[in-house]
């Protein structure tokens, strides 16, 4: 009962103290920092990480759980550095006292491999006659020993991981611990792969066997791809002529808040998912893993017969820029960029001999990049399509938009003497950028379509015999193009141009 009142009244102190005006340790101030990348290639086993930029290319293998990615960054700019020195500091001796809230414990982490377990996940760079190692790794903790006596930037030596998404207009909690057996300079960043923006670009000066404990809130303005990376190199004319000793630990970038049931997720669903429309849970990606599931999924690559038949403009890759799972979702990247001819990329994944069905209720969550020559799709197709081709295979459209339109099309491609499509003409969003759940039913009679739960189309699959094509097994494709007949071939420059899918669920 004693430590509980000492608990209370200690609380009480802080809420005071939180009214009067009272500031809580607060990290340097940032200032904008323009910086240019470059690229190889080295092994990660781990995750899809990779560097996306329009300088350079990369070829991943993400048909295994591993791949070959190699990363060196290299910054060079003029900064214009300001600080701000902490407040106040508040501590107590209780270790009884926790936060009052939960909902830093309850974020997604974007990380990988935040353990330092495996190091696949991580880039460790030096150049300029530099050294740069690992000394010891695991537990969350990581030795690193420098040499940066020969720097000549301050990315002559780096520490990063990159290519993961931050959503616009939501606020993530940054932090880390670091410790030096010599007092030296350091530059943290968290950049946008493109360059155009860095969020938090901060010199910490770190004392001799003094540890920092680094945390921060940050709100993101652009919804991008972005790196998190340490700067060790030649920081204010400060380099060191020996090997010298960096610890780094509780490295952590969390994500917007989630649902208990999603923290707690252990691969079974609660009632109200399990069973919809009546139906059982048959088949679902959720997305929560730390790359595409390959059992699932498979991936088209290249330009297709004439652009896919629709005289398209990107080269489909499987390159961990243009596809990666982050945050709860998966990301479909399109970004202007040369490969095989084309002048941007993307990707397209399938289903195709993994997962094919007739019949049930489907729908996924998505949220759908807008700009100029955009054309996101959720969409199905027959699996005889290699042997009576299309469109006597037969396609269904679930969600198409184009352009800047806020409208999404549903519609049934099939052959009845010839190509014949029915489609709802169109369904007007507020905004597409939003997340919005698209899905159909569909049975031997009928097909519906829905936005939202409000439904904006629907078929009689017996209005003629072309639509008999309907009753056998389809399987998904999810995609980005880019220009083609129907969007146009005028292309805006909005990149990267990101469909996010949060879940795919089919019932029956």
């Amino acid at each position: 009962m004693k430590n509980k009142k000492i608990v209370l009244l200690l609380s009480s102190l802080i809420s005071l103290c939180s009214c009067s005006g009272f500031n809580l340790p607060t990290s340097h101030s940032s200032s904008f920092i323009n910086s240019e990348l470059s690229s190889s290639n080295e092994e990660n086993s781990f995750s899809k990480e990779s560097i996306s930029s329009e300088e350079y290319s990369s070829e991943v293998d993400n048909t295994s759980s591993e791949e070959s990615i190699r990363s060196e960054v290299q910054f060079s700019s003029e900064e214009h550095l300001s600080s701000s020195s902490l407040d106040s500091v508040v501590s107590s001796s209780s270790s009884e006292i926790t936060s009052s809230s939960s909902s830093e414990d309850q974020r997604r982490e974007l990380l990988k491999d935040t353990s330092f377990d495996a190091l696949t996940s991580w880039n460790i760079f030096a150049t300029d006659g530099c050294t740069f190692t690992s000394l010891s790794h695991g537990n969350g903790n990581i030795q690193l020993l420098v040499n940066n006596a020969t720097a000549r930037e301050d990315w002559s030596v780096q520490f990063l991981q990159n290519n993961f998404i931050l959503e616009q207009n939501e606020t993530y909690h940054v932090s880390f611990k670091m410790k030096s057996n010599v007092s030296r300079k350091i530059i943290f960043r968290l950049q946008t792969m493109d360059y155009s923006d860095s969020p938090i670009n901060e010199t910490i000066s770190l004392t001799a066997n003094s540890e920092y404990d680094y945390q921060k809130d940050i709100l993101i303005t652009r919804e991008s791809s972005y790196l998190f990376g340490f700067m060790l190199g030649k920081i204010e004319e400060n380099v060191l002529p020996n090997d010298h000793q960096i610890t780094l630990s509780n490295v952590s970038l969390k994500g917007k808040q989630v649902s208990s049931s999603e923290e707690n997720y252990d691969g079974t669903y609660d009632a109200p998912l399990q069973n919809k429309h009546n139906r059982h849970l048959v088949w679902n990606d959720e997305f929560n893993d730390h790359s595409l599931d390959m059992s699932k999924w498979s991936y088209e690559l290249g330009t297709g017969s004439w652009g896919w038949g629709n005289n398209e403009q990107q080269y489909y890759t499987n390159n961990s820029k243009n596809i990666y799972e982050s945050n709860g979702s998966l990301k479909i990247v399109a970004l202007k960029e040369e490969q095989g001819g084309m002048h941007y990329t993307s990707s397209r994944i399938i289903t195709k001999d993994k997962y094919e069905f007739h019949y049930g209720y489907v729908e996924a969550r998505l949220s759908l990049p807008s700009m100029m020559g955009i054309w996101p799709a959720f969409w199905l197709l027959c699996a005889n399509i290699d042997e009576v081709s299309w469109p006597f295979c037969g396609e269904i459209d679930v969600m198409e938009a184009i352009n800047m339109e806020n409208k999404v099309h549903s519609t049934l491609h099939f052959n009845n003497n010839g190509h014949q499509s029915t489609s709802n003409n169109g369904y007007i969003l507020n905004t597409r950028k939003e997340y919005h759940i698209y899905a159909f039913e569909w049975d031997e009679n009928h097909m519906k379509f829905y936005v939202d739960d409000v439904e904006v189309f629907s078929q009689n699959l017996n209005d003629n015999s072309g639509l008999s094509c309907f009753k056998k097994d389809f399987y998904f494709l999810l995609n980005v193009a880019v220009g083609g007949n129907w969007p146009g071939f005028s292309i805006g420059d909005d990149f990267p141009s990101i469909m996010s899918i949060d879940y795919l669920r089919v019932y029956q």
